[in-house]
């Protein structure tokens, strides 16, 4: 047997493809849209403890209250918080973010203002209700355990705040 020096380009002409290289390509670009533009949940996390709103004040989307932790955990909320407050500036969110293969689930105004008014009512009954955030639902300001928000959902007893939208 005689071996014969094989150009590079030989050499690679000889490797068996197993797909045509135009549909390789199609499929890495296919791949690559479809995780660009498909909704990720399992990047929204968050979650929510039990205590009382006080010192609730506002209206028509803009809200300012003081949320404590009563529910005896491991953990609080957010950081070294046991009592937060929180101001709530409603704002409608991009308009790109409603279409349909985007699936934002940011609330609506209705959904804020209804959330509003039940933490309006569970301030002025110190009733226990469950607070907490979806995603980066509260953004810190300057201020020491000081948050803001750009949407509120109450879902029973449970109120979570919205910032960005997941």
């Amino acid at each position: 047997m005689r071996l014969m020096p094989i150009t590079s380009r030989a050499w690679a002409m000889s490797l068996p493809l197993s797909l045509p290289l135009s549909l390789a390509m199609s499929l890495a670009l296919l791949l690559t849209i479809s995780l660009a533009i498909l909704p990720a949940p399992a990047l929204a996390g968050g979650d929510f403890v039990r205590g009382v709103v006080t010192d609730f004040s506002g209206a028509d989307g803009n809200y300012a209250f003081t949320f404590t932790q009563t529910e005896r955990k491991d953990w609080l909320l957010i950081g070294n918080c046991s009592a937060i407050k929180v101001q709530v500036r409603y704002q409608r969110i991009h308009w790109s973010d409603w279409l349909p293969f985007t699936n934002s689930t940011h609330p609506t105004r209705k959904q804020t203002l209804q959330a509003g008014a039940f933490l309006a009512e569970a301030a002025q009954q110190r009733k226990s209700i469950g607070f907490g955030f979806l995603g980066r639902g509260l953004v810190a300001t300057q201020t020491a355990c000081s948050f803001i928000s750009k949407g509120l959902l109450q879902d029973g007893d449970v109120v979570i705040g919205f910032y960005h939208p997941v």
